[in-house]
């Protein structure tokens, strides 16, 4: 089995900041949620946000997100970050090692310790866009890795079946997001910082999706090359929780059959004129980047 990390590097990637192209979809991403969470998203015009001498990040409160996700209150120590309510006077924080392993990312951090998006100038500057801010519906402070999967065989791709509030049922790539032991860790390690991210722990979180949503077994004589890396900003992200998204081409031996109960399925490549203007954005152009390192031979 061979992992080869060739990057194709989309919105938010590396450390640059979003082109005015990419704040455009960013604000037809968000704007089905304005409103959802019942509370109002941050915005402070060119300005920013104030920022004190030695660099902590001063959020307001009023925006946070308290999301009523009935997860949240299921027992299992260290299996998400506690929540911490935004206060002007900075009481309450988050483990120190998080907030430590924000700034070893160069992330700045605020009053009570949580990241900050090092792009939230631009998004709270964009009256179209604005965050909440606090830990919403993620389970954890920071940057959290997702993984999308392009599996390819005998020219089909595998596609799953995706519910969405917004579009109904979709077409869509197999993956989510990424777990500590992906990553050869415990919770306990992330919920104190240690979250190191690895092109190996990258590809076994989108083996572990794409088994787990199609069925599909990943056989020795298998490539897999990490083609894609993007920040989007959507809906669910906040002001200190947000997602990078590799996309993982894994290009089988051979065509499985996908058993029983998965709403999966191998569609052909000659029809994807028709599949593709279904798909979301992300997951479309992560389809065409993957297929292209296909047709160019890998």
């Amino acid at each position: 089995m061979t992992t080869l990390s060739t990057l194709t590097l989309g919105q938010g990637a590396g450390d640059a900041p979003y082109t005015d192209a990419e704040l455009d979809v960013i604000a037809d991403n968000v704007a089905p949620m304005h409103g959802g969470p019942n509370t109002p998203r941050l915005l402070t015009g060119p300005g920013g946000l104030a920022v004190t001498e030695d660099g902590v990040v001063q959020v307001p409160p009023g925006f946070d997100w308290v999301a009523d996700r009935g997860h949240r209150n299921d027992p299992g120590p260290d299996t998400r970050d506690v929540a911490v309510t935004t206060r002007s006077d900075g009481v309450g924080c988050v483990h120190p090692g998080i907030t430590a392993w924000a700034i070893a990312r160069g992330w700045p951090t605020d009053q009570h310790g949580r990241p900050v998006n090092p792009r939230h100038t631009q998004l709270l500057a964009d009256p179209r866009i604005g965050l909440c801010t606090g830990l919403g519906p993620s389970w954890r402070w920071g940057e959290q890795v997702v993984t999308d999967a392009v599996a390819v065989a005998d020219g089909h791709v595998a596609l799953i079946d995706r519910d969405t509030p917004h579009d109904g049922t979709i077409p869509a790539l197999p993956g989510g997001f990424a777990e500590p032991q992906d990553f050869g860790l415990t919770c306990g390690d992330w919920t104190t910082g240690h979250r190191p991210v690895t092109p190996a722990g990258i590809v076994a979180n989108a083996l572990r999706e794409l088994g787990e949503e199609t069925g599909i077994a990943t056989p020795d004589g298998s490539t897999l090359r990490i083609v894609r890396e993007i920040r989007p900003v959507s809906s669910p992200h906040t002001l200190n929780a947000w997602t990078v998204v590799y996309t993982v081409l894994v290009v089988l031996p051979t065509r499985q059959s996908i058993p029983d109960g998965f709403r999966a399925r191998w569609t052909a490549l000659d029809t994807f004129d028709t599949v593709l203007p279904t798909m979301w954005g992300d997951h479309r152009n992560a389809l065409i980047t993957a297929l292209d390192q296909v047709q160019r031979g890998l």
